[in-house]
């Protein structure tokens, strides 16, 4: 049998005791060394914070007495510029006042108020005869009001907000006197309906011109009319009107303005393509009487002013989806662009102050002739609208020189890409070409760039973002540019652009509203094509309101990282960052080849498209 195991000897109770002690002693002596070891951990953190917080602050000394000595070496040349890009902006004026001068345009200047109000007087208080005087003195008007967009384009392009409201104001002036003075003549054709009667004893005439088309119907029959189209062939546009209407003496005036005088004052989500369209029922005034060769007529307020019988009318209790639909259809004009199988139409919402297609049914587009047909529930104006947002936010931008004064431009817009060619006095654009014919008359020319974003939206273009269509783009996570650092670099950029490609960053959007990003690479080669998103050549450029500086982010990589490399630092504006960044060749070229108009345009095209807002 194997050996029995020693009992193992209890401790005493002293033993314990002191072996308990001794626990507790190395316990308290673990935890002093480790109270000792944070509070060492701690020093150290707060030394290393207060030094760091002393190297931020030197550094912001630093970089505050950096910026302030670069601001006010840049002062004069600020100066400088405004005070030469005065004399150009007197230069092209004059240039402009003697082309109206040679071309004897009596119009008057809407660029000067006195001459613009004295033109609105006259007009108030003049008298027109007959419709087609009527027509004629309202297309005057409308050229006005396209010479006054002129001024309007200038002062959105330099960011004048006081003269931007000053001309929305008097086209507004101007536009309800040219609606002012069509119902004027309606109701002179109205009243004298008698003496333009055919063996139907109905009334209709039409006239047209540039930029309007009017038609006025009038059933003077006692026992009302069969559902009756009306079509005012020369005018191309026609209406059916419904049977509930059929007993009813009234009239009816079609109007069609190839401008928005309804909703160009308020910023809606979408926008009318081509103009818009009225069907509008009027009440007859009282019919003459002849006795014994005299013909004795009764003076109302429907003598020299039209009243408008809704439909449905507003005393009904069935709604709209009840009632019989009114059938119209209308021309829409060739500059319109539609690449869409068919158009979307709408009728103004007055009291929620909107464009809506509720009331709409039956949209048709004839493509060969460009007849837009349709049912409407409701006579309101009505229009081919497009959302603000069809073109933007922009998908990538590039901004390439080909010449010393000359940059091409190319937009990947959300539906197509766009080109444009950036010139010394002017925009022009490039594509899209084949396929778009509605662009012809536009395309290849060199206009002014608000002229020509102007004349893009009214086909259907637009390039001109607003910080509320921001409002409509929640999906789309926008991120709105402080204006400063956003005007900071469209200037920098205008002046770098004959030596350097500048193009978006996809990091851009995902820095907050302080900064702003994109890319550089160097370009004294103009004949070099190669701009893609591999090349190292890039390097990326951060804008504040007050300063810019390069930093390490790169758009092949995920994730973007804004530390300034070493040896560098940030400056005042993009041309001292660039010192020891580019060739002495590309200093040289900036300077030689620095043009004012040149960098003006380029300037003003970037912040009419807000390249930096919306891509």
């Amino acid at each position: 049998m194997p050996p029995k195991k020693a009992k193992k000897k209890k401790k005493s109770k002293k033993e314990l005791q002191a072996e308990l002690e001794r626990q507790q002693e190395e316990l308290r002596k673990a935890e002093e060394e480790e109270r000792k070891r944070r509070e060492e951990e701690e020093r150290r953190s707060e030394e290393e914070n207060k030094r760091r917080q002393e190297e931020e602050h030197h550094r912001r000394s630093e970089e505050a007495a950096r910026l302030e000595i670069e601001d006010k070496s840049l002062a004069q040349w600020h100066a400088e510029r405004r005070e030469q890009l005065k004399r150009l902006d007197t230069m092209l004026h004059r240039e402009e006042e003697w082309k109206k001068y040679i071309a004897c345009n009596p119009r008057p200047d809407p660029s000067i108020e006195k001459e613009l109000t004295a033109y609105i007087t006259s007009l108030t208080e003049s008298e027109h005869k007959t419709l087609e005087e009527t027509m004629h003195a309202c297309q005057v008007t409308e050229e006005i009001v396209i010479d006054l967009l002129k001024v309007l384009a200038e002062a959105r392009e330099s960011a004048d907000v006081a003269k931007t409201e000053w001309c929305f104001d008097y086209l507004k002036q101007l536009r309800d006197l040219v609606e002012y003075k069509l119902d004027a003549a309606t109701a002179d054709v109205l009243q004298h309906a008698d003496e333009h009667t055919n063996s139907k004893n109905e009334v209709q005439t039409a006239f047209a011109t540039e930029h309007l088309k009017l038609g006025v119907w009038a059933n003077l029959a006692t026992k009302g009319f069969r559902i009756k189209t009306i079509d005012f062939a020369d005018l191309k546009v026609t209406t059916e009107l419904p049977k509930p209407l059929a007993l009813q003496i009234l009239g009816v005036r079609c109007l069609f303005t190839q401008f928005d005088a309804v909703s160009f004052l308020h910023h809606c989500r979408d926008y009318p393509l081509g103009g818009v369209f009225r069907v509008e029922l009027l009440t007859l005034p009282p019919q003459p009487k002849r006795v014994k060769g005299w013909v004795m007529r009764q003076i109302t307020s429907l003598s020299s002013s039209i009243q408008k019988i809704p439909y449905p009318s507003t005393d009904s209790a069935a709604s709209t989806s009840t009632h019989q639909p009114v059938r119209v259809s209308f021309h829409l004009p060739e500059h319109v662009l539609m690449i869409e199988e068919k158009p979307r139409v709408a009728l103004w919402d007055a009291r929620n102050i909107r464009w809506s297609e509720d009331g709409v049914q039956e949209v048709k587009f004839d493509r060969s002739t460009r007849i837009v047909s349709l049912q409407a529930a409701r006579l309101a104006p009505m229009a081919v609208v497009q959302d603000r947002y069809r073109d933007f936010p922009y998908a990538e931008w590039l901004l390439k020189p080909i010449g010393d004064r000359k940059a091409r431009l190319t937009l990947q817009g959300r539906r197509f890409p766009i080109v444009f060619e950036i010139h010394e006095n002017g925009l022009q654009l490039i594509s899209p070409a084949a396929g778009f014919e509605e662009l012809k008359s536009i395309r290849g020319q060199v206009m002014a760039p608000g002229l020509l974003l102007q004349a893009l939206f009214r086909t259907g273009i637009n390039l001109l973002p607003d910080d509320r269509d921001a409002d409509f783009l929640i999906d789309q996570n926008i991120t709105l540019k402080d204006t400063e650092a956003e005007e900071r670099a469209y200037l920098d950029i205008s002046i770098i652009l004959p030596v350097f490609t500048v193009a978006s960053s996809k990091f851009n959007q995902s820095r907050n509203r302080e900064k702003a990003l994109f890319r550089i690479k160097e370009t004294t080669d103009y004949t070099v094509k190669d701009d893609s998103e591999d090349s190292a050549d890039w390097q990326s450029v951060l804008y504040h309101s007050n300063k810019c500086s390069f930093v390490s982010s790169n758009d092949r990589d995920d994730l973007c990282d804004e530390s300034i490399p070493s040896g560098d630092e940030t400056h005042a504006i993009l041309e001292i960052c660039l010192r020891d960044r580019c060739s002495p060749e590309a200093m040289s070229r900036i300077k030689e080849t620095g043009n004012i108009r040149f960098q003006e345009t380029v300037r003003r095209t970037l912040r009419m498209l807000r390249l930096l807002s919306f891509c």
